[in-house]
């Protein structure tokens, strides 16, 4: 007859789909009278817990201390020592920000073991309506919360009693018709850009004629620029790190480095354009690279000459390429523009690049009418 399990010895499954083992048990009175109630989780098989669990209970209260305290403040200095060795400096950066400016006002000062559910209710409901990322601070206080576990501070995750809002109520950007359907539209714009100034006219003309993001196109040396083979290989970007400082690292992701196909129309312009002996297509007067900041200023001065321009974001010329080239009758397939705006799956193109248009509407039209039914 097989031996009967341990109910207070329970499992529960992980993101993952891994199976894990906890269990919650009485050990007895403390000196104070007190009853202790102690919690362990993450065994990887139910006999690696019902050891930990015997001996627990064998020592009872003799072997149990409490807990040591630690702030959440010394606690993230902890965890993100570790973090950012493993990491990109932009994302530690990233990850740094979100922790100085949406936890730590709120817990930093606190004792890890001080914090509860309703005050985690509270700050993430407030959160929902101020900050459109908000899961992702609560995800990072949830990585410090398991990380105090782990090193025995605490043996609950209060996060687990937390109901997190489904959606933000603040209004997001709208991004739905951020880009331009038409090449009149893009040639309305460049017209006015190429007026404005002559550096800004072929930046966006690259973004436009390529689909690079802004980082890739600010980070571009004339090295990476094979006019023989019409190719421009991506293969850096630029990224804010530590300090508020303008880094150049590599791509967002594997499949960001890439070729690039060079139009005929893009290689007249940038050899046209090719007038300076700095390495950087786009650079300052020293030849250092220009700042993340500068083709926003751009957009806004050239927006400011003609207000009938529909208005766009920087990111939002990477979107009318995909959009442009995506559209009926181009012969383009989305397995191609994936390869080139550096997607690491073809449902990313479709699901972020792909918009309904006039044109559009009009070619399902016809094909409607072709089959005369």
């Amino acid at each position: 007859m097989p031996k009967r399990l341990n109910k207070e010895i329970t499992k529960y499954t992980l993101k993952s789909g891994a199976p894990r083992y906890k269990f919650k048990t009485y050990l007895g009175m403390d000196d104070n009278g007190k009853r202790v109630m102690i919690t362990r989780q993450g065994f990887k098989s139910y006999s690696e817990a019902i050891s930990v669990y015997e001996k627990l209970r064998a020592q009872g209260t003799q072997g149990y201390t409490k807990p040591k305290q630690i702030s959440v403040n010394n606690l993230w200095e902890l965890w993100f020592e570790t973090y950012k060795k493993q990491s990109k400096e932009s994302t530690a950066h990233k990850m740094e920000q979100m922790y100085q400016h949406h936890i730590k006002p709120d817990f930093g000062n606190l004792y890890i073991d001080k914090i509860k559910p309703p005050k985690i209710q509270k700050w993430i409901n407030n959160l929902s309506t101020e900050l459109v990322q908000y899961r992702t601070a609560f995800n990072l206080l949830n990585r410090l919360i398991k990380y105090a576990i782990a090193l025995d501070y605490i043996n609950v995750n209060p996060l687990m009693r937390v109901i997190i809002p489904n959606k933000t109520s603040r209004p997001h950007r709208d991004t739905k018709s951020n880009y331009y359907d038409s090449s009149q539209q893009v040639s309305q714009f460049l017209d006015i850009a190429k007026k404005y100034d002559m550096t800004a006219y072929v930046f966006f003309k690259l973004l436009v004629s390529t689909g690079l993001r802004k980082g890739e196109a600010l980070a571009l040396k004339w090295s990476d620029i094979d006019f023989e083979k019409n190719l421009i290989h991506i293969n850096k970007t630029i990224d804010v790190g530590f300090n508020n400082v303008e880094i150049i690292r590599s791509p967002k992701t594997k499949d960001s480095t890439r070729d690039v196909p060079l139009s005929t129309s893009l290689k007249n312009e940038l050899l046209q354009y090719r007038s300076n002996v700095f390495e950087f297509v786009f650079c300052k007067s020293n030849g250092k690279h220009l700042g993340l900041n500068v083709p926003a200023y751009w957009l806004k001065k050239i927006y400011e000459i003609d207000p009938h321009l529909k208005r766009i974001t920087v990111h939002g010329f990477r979107h009318t390429f995909a959009t442009l080239m995506l559209q009926p009758g181009t012969g383009n397939t989305p397995k191609d523009i994936q390869k080139i705006l550096g997607h690491s799956t073809i449902d990313m193109t479709l699901n972020i690049y792909t918009h309904e248009s006039k044109k559009g509407q009009q070619n399902v039209i016809r094909s409607i009418d072709a089959l005369k039914i």
